[in-house]
């Protein structure tokens, strides 16, 4: 299903801040990301190094477990904010980086369902939509 998605702070800075993509779970945003930024791995790492973390809601609800990631959603927006070490206060539940990292790097296709990372619109980036 195609829905927006939201990239706050630094990393909407360095990578894109909005896009719209046809994914089923946050992870494939993630995946997408991955597939399109060649130093996207290696950001989250360096950031992790550095504490930061994300704070990811998805339909208006923030995602409290690592594995929320995988699993299908219905539809609505996705936003993701980096939330620097001690900055937590205003924010919810905070998902590590390198877990994300992990996410992207396994493939649970045998387990869940997954459609195309393909994000739609046209840019400077092939498939993505700039607002």
């Amino acid at each position: 299903m195609l829905r927006s998605v939201y990239f706050e702070g630094e990393l909407g800075d360095k990578f894109i801040p909005y896009m719209e993509i046809d994914c089923e779970s946050p992870v494939q945003v993630f995946k997408c990301l991955d597939a399109n930024f060649p130093d996207f791995k290696e950001y989250m790492i360096e950031k992790e190094e550095q504490g930061v973390g994300y704070h990811i809601e998805v339909e208006g609800n923030e995602l409290e477990y690592v594995e929320e990631l995988l699993m299908k959603t219905g539809p609505g927006d996705i936003i993701i904010t980096p939330v620097p070490a001690g900055a937590k206060s205003g924010f919810g539940k905070i998902l590590a980086a390198v877990a994300i990292v992990a996410l992207i790097v396994w493939n649970p296709a045998n387990i869940f369902y997954t459609k195309s990372l393909t994000a739609v619109g046209t840019g400077a980036k092939v498939g993505f939509s700039y607002s």
